[in-house]
């Protein structure tokens, strides 16, 4: 079992970004931004938690916060297709 800081704090994000993702299903989209945000106070590197941050503020009209949220995660993967996607539909 592994028990190191990093490792548990990637697993703590992933228990939240789960979290984020059934609210997310069950439309409620201010408790699964909470969740994403929550995720990424453990490990702000979370990809995946970036994306779907991104994707509810968007979603919730905040296109600033949004585009923040696409930002950190191309400087993370610079080719990150959905990402990319995104970003490009909120500056053109």
């Amino acid at each position: 079992m592994r028990t190191s800081a990093p490792y548990l704090a990637h697993e703590l994000a992933d228990i939240h970004l789960g979290r984020g993702d059934v609210r997310r299903l069950l439309g409620k989209y201010r408790e699964a931004l909470q969740d994403y945000e929550d995720a990424l106070t453990y490990d702000p590197t979370h990809e995946r938690a970036l994306l779907l941050s991104g994707n509810m503020h968007e979603k919730g009209g905040d296109s600033r916060k949004a585009l923040r949220q696409y930002r950190r995660l191309l400087e993370i993967a610079p080719h990150h297709a959905e990402a990319l996607a995104a970003h490009k539909k909120l500056t053109h």
